[in-house]
């Protein structure tokens, strides 16, 4: 027996907007697919290749800092330079496993029980 809370589960709008623009591709309709932030092209053969070294030389084994590993966040930091000129410290920078959580904690930090919150929830594209 399931929790009553499954009841009123519903599916992600993400979710259902990627499945509707597959669906549309699959039908042979020219998709532009920005609902999950998938790309769509392949992984970069040097991304996968790195990626099999870190799993080889057990680099993976463990969980990494919360906020991080401090050589991404140096990447960002030099990044934010080189494009942006902008300067940041690392300490400053926080890496998250995707936008929604990236979201999800900006709110619990910006935002208390009680403000007022708007958001956005639909467009009118013309």
């Amino acid at each position: 027996m399931l929790a009553k809370r499954v009841d009123s589960l519903e599916a992600s709008p993400t979710l259902a907007m990627g499945k509707k623009a597959k669906d549309m591709i699959a039908d042979g309709i020219d998709v532009v697919n920005l609902s999950q932030g998938e790309p769509d092209f392949n992984t970069p053969d040097n991304i996968g290749r790195a990626a099999r070294i870190a799993i080889k030389d057990h680099l993976t084994d463990s969980y990494t800092a919360t906020n991080g590993l401090v050589e991404l966040k140096n990447s960002v930091v030099a990044a934010a330079k080189r494009d942006y000129n902008v300067s940041l410290l690392t300490d400053q920078v926080v890496i998250t496993t995707g936008a929604k959580l990236a979201l999800y904690a900006l709110m619990q930090i910006l935002v208390d029980p009680g403000d007022l919150v708007i958001i956005v929830d639909e467009f009118n594209w013309k």
